[in-house]
């Protein structure tokens, strides 16, 4: 067998591709005998066979673990290794640990590790032990073998039983390891270190059983021996060996990701150590702060930023400035970091320095300026505040939130200071002929642009000690960049700057810098040119006051509009946004440009029907058109007839479901009573579809459709009829009727919306069905289990009792469901979710609703028994799901009205320890129907 396995595994390597196809099938087949993978162990370990023979030996064995180990795996395929070929395998594969080849070692100690997923502890029980005594006693070679699975064994396989048991034995090894830096590699050490971080995430599990007992028994002891030897790795500084440097990046790496785990996990014990810790770390932010400038910012370097270590695993500079600016931003929020930040004396020196390491490392890398360049879209994204791509330009900025956030006033001076030393610092340079003046001034605006929020609020306030040139950074800088074209990305950000402070920009300002960006998108501009003047236009139109943008609004529209047909995904994103604030400033102004804006707002949605970032954008600017009493005509007569026949045609659910969105936003921001088309053409294909479908996402965004439906037009659909005579109420209650089957989905989350507002509209209509709708409803709420659609249900008997307290009471204490009482089962239900319902304007209605209950003094409600506090027995046991199984919850029972007047304590604490809301906040959070039933009724007292 193994010389049979030995000359298909020559084959393979054959260059002809008909004999290497040939030997794979072969292998395939010989897969099935059991003797197969003994031979690939055999040949794997074997130093009388060419390298090249073994690495494919051993991929091969991999490939068959994988498939053929365990038919309990999920990637089981074949026939399952016999236990006799199982127990040679481990035994020949584990010396692949000890082999002179670095490759070999690897792929072996990956094949080890995903076999003893499987058999590991019953089938190899001596296999930790065997791994303990290589990393004990055995040769580099062999330590750096059960490392790589020591990595894998402590990451998936160990329990935190079991890890508590071999934590006593494991630590001190990896820590004598790390230790022994003339001894093992720099990647061996830091693997000590990526092991002993996944024992501290263990731990942290334990932590949550056993908080005392983890902190002083198993980590008080461990740290500070760890804690001293990081300090010492730390402040180690390799200089004039590229590979060593890079090697030691790696190991020092390891040493700032594990500390950012215990800073997280462990704060308490990290605290007498922290300031040791930081200082290192803060040494060599400043210290690489050259070299980052030098082969990252300047354009000359061939600098490679990472590289592959022995064992093919990437690591490199930027990775080590990601985890260093992470355990600094974690530090300055712990209190023993805090005199290092702000001294008593009220000095913030480290700071500032803090704030001009920030903000050299927020320039752009000469990779970044290549990219963007060409690219809009990555532009876009990479630039957005909010963005996912993660950089050094991103850690740094999150660290500046951060110092913002815990030093506001000292944060904001020092970056005032720090600001205008750079950019005089760039000014000289730039005079010296540096190419990369500008870079550092781009960096400072755009630091500055990211606090203009509390930067404009700290100007503003007079007790504010922040003292900040802004106008003269204006005068001298920002203007003067405007027009700066060989400088794209300055220009861009000079844009962007000023949209950020445009509160704060006096009137003649305003306009030429409105003026300025909006000829930047007209013209044949750099990508960063024009991205940037359309995020500025996008924050003028939304911020200055109408009288500076209303005179360019129609150029805004006229050349944000032509965009939609040349940009893509994230720069049609920032298209929509700005013309969706453009569309807003003058509506007289909108309007003669609906037969621009229409037809490629409806292609744009055409094109993107279930883009989940593009196609709620189309929507909101739908609704803002139909809003338009000057625009609505001309654009529900373009985009209906499209949207009627997707419904009609359903060929795509998740398209039809986007359709009916868009008509719920001409519907809602349309008339009242709607234009006929709307009942006519729309009404019955949607009310067919509601009927006939079980897609979840047509049904929810039918049921919000509807609603507006009837709250816009109630009357005309009562009086529409089918070919049968059947009206359009009949098929809403047919749909509601429908919805209530005890088989139906909880996910109709917007069901109690339609049901409230059809029985406030409809009013004497739904007199004859109105008991058994609510008896439905009330059935439905017996059986409900999900917290949204038991809202919803809720919903409907609040606003009921708002109107008709009595009614209700007598109706449902008259009722019997399933053998219960109707009241019963409302106030039980009402009274254990109240507290957790969602959105302001259903917990206030909620709240009055119950109030009247309760001053009804009705004896059936009084007389109603309802869970009260949860019965706490004392136990030193987590409880978890199978224990709660065993014990379920006891609860006291009290009465209805008590239990009414103890929520309404609960939710006024709660308004107290918040923001307590004034009447006109109140106002913005009611409900999108109360506002737009104002608008109705403005436009039929017009």
């Amino acid at each position: 067998m193994d010389q049979a396995v030995y000359e298909v595994l020559s084959r393979v390597l054959s260059p002809d591709p008909n004999i290497r196809m040939s030997a794979e099938l072969r292998l395939r087949d010989l897969s099935n005998v059991p003797e197969y993978p003994i031979s690939l162990a055999k040949m794997t370990i074997s130093q009388d066979v060419d390298i090249s023979y073994r690495q494919s030996a051993v991929i091969n064995l991999k490939n068959y673990v994988v498939s053929h180990w365990s038919s309990t795996s999920e990637t089981f395929a074949g026939i399952e290794t016999t236990e006799e070929a199982k127990a040679i395998v481990r035994e020949v594969i584990f010396n692949g640990l000890s082999d002179p080849s670095n490759k070999i070692r690897v792929a072996s100690a990956y094949v080890i590790s995903k076999i003893a997923h499987n058999d590991w502890p019953d089938y190899w029980p001596d296999l930790l032990d065997l791994l303990i005594s290589l990393l004990k006693t055995g040769s580099p070679e062999q330590v750096h073998g059960a490392m790589r699975v020591m990595t894998e064994f402590v990451t998936h396989d160990i329990t935190e039983v079991q890890f508590s048991q071999i934590a006593p034995i494991l630590l001190p090894e990896l820590l004598r390891i790390l230790r022994s830096d003339q001894v093992y590699s720099y990647r061996t050490r830091g693997r000590s270190i990526a092991i002993f971080r996944h024992c501290i995430e263990i731990l942290f599990i334990c932590k949550e059983e056993h908080p005392e007992a983890t902190e002083s028994f198993l980590m008080a002891p461990v740290i500070p021996d760890w804690l001293q030897i990081f300090i010492n790795i730390l402040k180690q500084h390799t200089t004039d060996n590229e590979e060593r440097e890079f090697e030691e990046y790696g190991l020092k790496l390891e040493v700032v990701k594990c500390l950012n785990l215990i800073i997280k996990y462990f704060p308490k014990l990290l605290s007498s150590y922290l300031i040791a810790l930081l200082e290192p770390i803060w040494l060599d932010l400043v210290h690489q702060r050259e070299r980052f400038i030098n082969n990252f910012i300047r354009p000359s370097s061939d600098f490679i930023s990472t590289c592959q270590d022995s064992d093919g695993e990437v690591f490199g500079f930027e990775y080590l400035l990601f985890a260093q600016f992470e355990f600094v931003g974690l530090s300055v929020r712990k209190k023993s970091a805090k005199p290092l930040f702000v001294q008593d004396n009220g000095e913030s020196t480290f700071l500032k320095q803090v704030v001009w390491i920030i903000l050299s490392y927020m320039q752009m890398t000469k990779e970044q300026v290549e990219t963007w360049l060409t690219d809009a879209n990555q532009f876009v994204a990479d630039d957005d505040d909010e963005t996912f791509n993660f950089t050094v330009r991103v850690a740094a900025g999150d660290l500046l939130e951060i110092l913002l956030e815990k030093f506001p006033e000292k944060t904001l001076q020092a970056l005032a200071e720090t600001t205008q030393h750079l950019i005089e610092e760039s000014n000289i340079a730039r005079a010296a002929g540096d190419s990369v003046w500008w870079k550092v001034q781009e960096a400072c605006l755009k630091a500055v642009g990211f606090v203009s929020n509390e930067l404009i609020t700290a100007l503003q306030d007079k007790a504010s000690k922040v003292k900040f040139d802004l106008p003269g950074l204006f005068e001298h800088v920002v203007f003067d960049h405007l027009t700066a074209t060989e400088y794209p990305f300055l220009q861009g950000r000079a844009f962007v700057f000023a949209s950020q402070y445009a509160v704060m920009l006096p009137g003649e300002l305003a306009s030429r810098y409105v003026s300025e960006a909006v000829c930047a998108i007209q013209g044949i501009g750099a990508i960063p040119v024009k991205v940037s003047a359309l995020r500025a236009l996008q924050n003028f139109c939304r911020h200055l006051d109408v009288q500076y943008v209303a005179p360019f609004q129609s150029n805004i529209i006229e050349n944000v509009a032509n965009l939609l047909n040349i940009v893509s995904e994230d720069s049609l994103i920032l298209v929509l946004e700005t013309l969706e604030e453009a569309i807003k400033i003058n509506h007289v102004v909108t309007a003669r440009y609906e037969n621009l804006i229409g037809p490629l707002i409806i292609d744009v949605w055409m094109k993107h029907p279930t883009d989940h970032t593009i196609y709620p954008l189309v929507t909101d600017i739908f609704e803002e058109l139909s809003s338009n009493v000057d625009v609505h005509a001309s654009f529900q007569a373009r985009a209906l007839p499209p949207l009627a026949n997707i419904l009609i045609n359903n060929t795509d659910p998740a398209v039809t479901a986007s359709a009916i969105d868009l008509i719920a936003s001409l519907v809602k921001g349309g008339p009242s009573p709607l234009p006929s088309p709307y009942i006519e053409h729309v009404f019955p294909p949607l009310m067919h579809l509601m009927l006939t479908t079980e897609d979840r996402s047509i049904l929810q965004n039918g049921e919000i459709c509807l609603k507006y439906f009837v709250q816009k037009d109630c009357t005309r659909i009562a009086e529409w009829n089918d070919v049968n005579g059947k009206t359009g109420l009949d098929y809403v209650i047919q749909f509601i009727a429908k919805s209530l089957q005890p088989t139906e989905s909880e996910s109709a989350t917007f069901f109690g919306d339609l049901v409230v507002k059809l029985i406030e509209k409809a009013g004497n209509r739904l007199l004859p069905v109105l008991p058994e709708l609510l008896r439905a409803v009330a059935a439905k709420l017996e059986s409900a289990r999900t917290a949204t659609f038991i809202q919803s249900l809720l919903m409907i008997f609040a606003h009921l009792t708002l109107n008709q307290k009595s009614t209700v009471i007598n109706f449902m204490s008259e009722s019997v469901i399933n053998g219960k009482n109707g009241l019963d089962i409302l106030l039980n239900t009402w009274l254990e979710n109240h507290d957790s319902f969602q959105g302001h304007y259903n917990i206030k209605i909620s709240a009055i609703a119950l109030s009247e209950l309760f001053l009804s003094c009705d004896p059936r409600i009084q007389n109603i028994k309802v869970k009260g506090d949860l019965i706490i027995k004392p136990s030193s046991k987590i409880m978890t799901r199978s224990r709660t199984r065993q014990n379920p919850h006891q609860y006291v029972y009290i009465s209805a009205t008590l239990k009414i007047i103890k929520l309404l304590v609960s939710d006024l604490q709660n308004a107290a320890e918040g923001d307590n809301l004034k009447r006109s906040e109140l106002d913005d959070i009611l409900d999108d129907e109360e506002a737009i039933e104002t608008d109705d009724d403005v436009r039929n007292i017009n």
